[in-house]
């Protein structure tokens, strides 16, 4: 009876407020040691999508030059500046024409048929768009939250960005400006996990600090 009443007693004891203490502490410092692992390990799954998607786009827009021999025109036949990115207008309607929509690029200034995807060929599929208000914006596109355009966005909510090239090879501005070349007859981007980009890169490795953790179709 008596060893029965003592263990009955040392398993009403419990745990004291001191052993709680410590065992919350360590699960606190747990926390905070797998903190940035666990983020690290998500921003290198959405680094892995937006190069995915970044190679959809590309698709995309290879097979819409394969298909109208051209690039995407504006109202006027001419193309898009190749010394700065496209605007968060003419994202809208390159998201638009890529989607099926016969619109020139310089949509919804000029809403001329015919020129942008006559076929109403999709040649993108599945690529995420939404609003510019609901969406963060980056140093190159301080679009008004008011605007009404849709972006295609990147896994952190940001616009992608895209930049035509020009010459003879072909070679296009890294990130729209600056003095930095790539070849390729487009470039197209992501800030990534920073939402940061510093155009003035001189070359294609983006060795500026802002630009390393960026997702594009150059490297």
């Amino acid at each position: 009876m008596v060893s029965c009443s003592l263990k009955n007693s040392q398993w009403k004891h419990g745990y004291t407020i001191f052993e709680l203490l410590v065992v919350m502490a360590i699960i606190v410092i747990l926390a905070a040691l797998l903190s940035p692992a666990i983020s690290n390990m998500r921003n290198t799954g959405k680094k892995v999508r937006a190069k995915s998607e970044i190679v959809d786009i590309s698709a995309a827009l290879q097979a819409y030059n394969a298909e109208y021999g051209v690039w995407p025109m504006n109202h006027d036949l001419t193309l898009p500046s190749t010394t700065s990115p496209l605007t968060a207008a003419q994202l809208q309607a390159l998201y638009l024409i890529l989607t099926g929509t016969d619109c020139p690029l310089d949509y919804p200034s000029s809403t001329t048929q015919g020129i942008g995807n006559p076929k109403k060929i999709v040649f993108l599929q599945s690529i995420n768009a939404k609003p510019v208000s609901t969406i963060a914006v980056n140093n190159l596109y301080p679009v008004s939250s008011g605007s009404t355009t849709t972006n295609m966005v990147d896994p952190w909510n940001c616009s992608y960005g895209v930049v035509f090239g020009t010459g003879s090879p072909v070679q296009f501005h890294v990130y729209g400006s600056g003095s930095g070349m790539a070849s390729g007859s487009f470039g197209i981007w992501s800030g990534g996990p920073d939402q940061n980009i510093n155009p003035n890169e001189t070359g294609p490795a983006d060795t500026l600090p802002s630009n390393m953790d960026n997702v594009s179709n150059w490297k």
